[in-house]
């Protein structure tokens, strides 16, 4: 085996320092195939959500949007549609009003019309990155968008 080392060394290290440095290798351009068949596979995946904070999902029943608390959430009762850039569905909207703080705060809900949008290319296929909720109270109709998550925490 020192031999071996020894002979490698004596023909390698010469040739090596005779040749010089080796150039910095300049990064490989991905063949264009490998990128149409990357990019048809992840445009056949499902989109997804970030259900519970801790999992992708496909029409998931509950979408928490505040994973600190969970102080915000709609509860899905019927999607009217889910394609690759939007889902529709009918639910209820949760949300602590956090008076006199969050902790101390009241749950709310009402019923509402719920849209899923903004699909974002993930490492893990695409995902709906915005909510957007519309809910009458009082009478008055209410709009709301959130961010959501786009990568599950744990």
């Amino acid at each position: 085996m020192k031999r071996l080392v020894v002979l490698l060394l004596g023909v390698l290290l010469p040739a090596a320092l005779v040749a010089g440095p080796m150039p910095a290798r300049a990064a490989q351009p991905i063949a264009p195939a490998v990128v149409r068949a990357a990019t048809h596979v992840q445009a056949a995946m499902p989109t997804r959500v970030v259900a519970n904070c801790t999992h992708l999902a496909v029409k998931p029943r509950r979408v928490v949007v505040t994973c600190a608390d969970g102080g915000i959430y709609v509860v899905f009762r019927h999607y009217r549609a889910w394609t690759r850039t939007l889902a529709l569905g009918r639910g209820v909207y949760w949300f602590n009003d956090c008076k006199p703080s969050c902790a101390g705060g009241t749950f709310h809900h009402f019923r509402a019309f719920l849209r899923l949008g903004a699909v974002v290319m993930t490492a893990r296929g695409p995902v709906f990155s915005r909510l957007q909720v519309r809910y009458l109270r009082g009478g008055v109709l209410h709009r709301v968008g959130y961010r959501l998550p786009t990568r599950p925490f744990g």
